[in-house]
């Protein structure tokens, strides 16, 4: 079972790694994303599954070092690193707020 992230908020993640412009991870940004993340992983314990966060192999990193300090039940992997026989089931998805977008917007 796995969890993913909105491909909006993915991409903004991304583009802030590189450093591109205006791409900023706010705190409240970061706060939202490490909240929603605990969420539906207990969502996921309580049904019986153990989840796993899956990103972009160029996200994995920072979301694993970012998410160990909120909640290190949850294993993140990158698309990549799962084995082509086995079948993903999603079990959640990561939305892009509408209070994350205000709090980018204000940052900008």
């Amino acid at each position: 079972h796995a969890i993913v992230i909105d491909p909006e908020l993915e991409s903004l993640v991304e583009a802030a790694l590189r450093g591109d412009e205006g791409a900023i991870l706010t705190p409240d940004l970061v706060q939202h994303l490490q909240t929603e993340v605990a969420r539906c992983v207990t969502a996921a314990m309580r049904c019986g599954q153990e989840p796993v966060l899956l990103v972009r192999g160029s996200v994995r990193r920072y979301t694993s070092d970012l998410l160990a300090h909120a909640d290190p039940r949850i294993p993140v992997l990158a698309y990549g690193e799962v084995a082509a026989h086995l079948r993903v089931e999603p079990c959640g998805q990561i939305e892009f707020a509408p209070a994350a977008r205000k709090s980018l917007g204000a940052a900008a």
